[in-house]
């Protein structure tokens, strides 16, 4: 009964990413007929959209319940804006008259995909690391579901801290399982390792699903074997040097998150911008893509404008357009602003006592 509600609460996270998705979409005027892009793109703006709710409520030291509470108003919302969208645009017509056929070969091929995540996800679920950064996380999870506070404790310890950690505190990622415990009366760092992992590798393949796509130009069959290729090179290179450990092993901690999602995304996006001429609402893909990179993970601080600024030098070297810099730069501007924020706690300059 306990896996059924695990099950159900993976699936409900699945739901919710589509419907953020769907609603964004709608919002923004993102044409787009494939559910695994709104999934994708619903992941990014999901935890955008938290970080929105959660980060002022950790500044001023607030209750996880009432965060719990907003994020339940939020995702109302959400639901409303997605219900309003599919009412008045109908987007059922156009996936009901589209001419393209799906040939059985991909239909039975997509069930062993799918089969092969489900078997991948499953036997990652009971693998875990025993380290100084799984114990503080997994301890900063329980510690915040039973203390209802966020980022205020020590998660080794137990131990109040001085102050706020930014290190920790500028990502609202593990608050967010803590909020999923709140709603489902399920243990946090439990929900963590055994939904939020398994996630992270679907996730992970529909990214490598979307870059196979792209590369591929529309390929189904090649790009569900670059799913399994993935699956494959992650199965078999784990070591300490590798993003492999980061899914298989250590797929629970938002460094797996970053490693497996964020920057392939990330990658995905700029592969976009290569390859297609109407970038105008590529760019603001990329933006909001960016715009939750560090509430996903601290990790991406540096990480994902490094590789932002580096693929956009590419494209101004072979387009030779130096408005591309500018685009990127904007596209960053939210990762400088936690930059700028933890290098004034770096300082001392600004200190939050708990």
């Amino acid at each position: 009964m306990v896996v059924i509600r695990y099950i159900l609460s993976a699936l409900i996270m699945l739901a919710l990413f589509q419907v953020w998705g769907q609603a964004a979409s709608g919002v923004f005027r993102f044409r787009t007929k494939s559910l695994v892009f709104t999934e994708i793109f619903g992941f990014f703006i999901y935890y955008g959209v938290f970080q929105i709710a959660a980060l002022p409520l950790i500044l001023m030291k607030k209750s996880v319940t009432l965060l719990s509470e907003i994020w339940v108003l939020a995702c109302l919302a959400a639901i409303a804006v997605f219900v309003i969208f599919f009412i008045i645009k109908k987007p059922w017509q156009a996936w009901k008259h589209r001419k393209t056929s799906v040939k059985w070969q991909t239909v039975v091929l997509a069930a062993i995909v799918v089969a092969a995540l489900v078997i991948f996800a499953v036997y990652a679920a009971l693998l875990a690391e025993e380290s100084w950064d799984s114990a503080y996380y997994m301890g900063t999870l329980s510690t915040s579901l039973y203390t209802d506070t966020m980022y205020q404790f020590n998660g080794t310890t137990g131990i109040k801290e001085q102050y706020l950690d930014f290190r920790y505190a500028l990502s609202s990622f593990y608050m967010q399982t803590v909020v999923m415990a709140k709603w489902t009366g399920l243990p946090a760092y439990a929900l963590q390792r055994f939904v939020m992992k398994p996630l992270a590798i679907f996730l992970s393949g529909m990214v490598y699903y979307l870059i196979g796509m792209l590369i591929f130009h529309r390929d189904r069959q090649k790009s569900l074997y670059t799913v399994l290729f993935s699956i494959l090179v992650n199965l078999i290179f784990v070591s300490e040097f590798s993003s492999a450990k980061f899914l298989v092993v250590r797929g629970y901690e938002a460094k797996g998150y970053c490693a497996n999602v964020v920057l392939p995304a990330v990658i995905f996006c700029m592969l976009l911008l290569w390859y297609r001429k109407k970038r105008k609402k590529l760019w603001q893909i990329l933006f909001l893509v960016n715009f939750a990179t560090v509430p996903v993970s601290m990790s991406s601080l540096f990480i994902v404008p490094i590789l932002t600024a580096l693929m956009t030098l590419a494209m101004i070297v072979t387009e030779r357009k130096w408005k591309y810099f500018w685009y990127a730069f904007v596209c960053c501007i939210p990762n400088f602003c936690y930059l700028f924020a933890y290098w004034l706690y770096t300082e001392k300059i600004w200190l939050i006592g708990v």
